[in-house]
């Protein structure tokens, strides 16, 4: 693999992570907003509450994200 790809790779993964976090949905067992992000590779991504420690999944939608992956 070419070192470009890997880069271009690897800011994929962390736009999708920061957007993943910025819509954050609260925990669906407590309603807390003090969520973690455990595994934002699989769709839906994986969520744990940090009050009541439940696991949940968890896929913002978002048309403008899937248009910039394509992209680039």
């Amino acid at each position: 693999m070419e070192a470009e790809t890997i880069i271009a790779g690897a800011l994929a993964l962390a736009r999708r992570r920061e957007h993943l976090c910025r819509h954050a949905s609260p925990c669906p067992n407590c309603g807390t907003n003090q969520v973690q992000l455990i595994d934002g590779l699989c769709n839906p991504a994986l969520w744990r509450c940090r009050e009541c420690r439940k696991g949940f999944e968890y896929e913002p939608e978002s048309k403008m994200l899937v248009n910039n992956l394509n992209h680039n």
